[in-house]
């Protein structure tokens, strides 16, 4: 396991070298969503339409709702 400081724009560059237990910190713009946001903003990209946000070298990141709270979907294998 290996540990990587990375910048959003780098990610694309480390896609093949980082593995299942590594850990990475992010520097820069990470959005968050839920299901349905990330629906809206794959038909806006598809259909040519801007997003409201620069979507370019920004990592998105899913979320979802549980009976315990808010969890993101890292912590997601944790409680299932």
């Amino acid at each position: 396991m290996a540990h990587y400081d990375l910048k959003t724009s780098q990610l694309r560059d480390y896609v093949g070298v980082l593995k299942a237990g590594d850990t990475v910190s992010l520097t820069g713009t990470v959005y968050t969503a839920r299901d349905a946001a990330h629906k809206k903003i794959l038909a806006a990209l598809e259909n040519g339409e801007q997003v409201p946000f620069d979507i370019q070298d920004s990592q998105t990141h899913a979320m979802m709702l549980a009976r315990q709270g808010i969890i993101s979907n890292a912590d997601a294998a944790d409680i299932c």
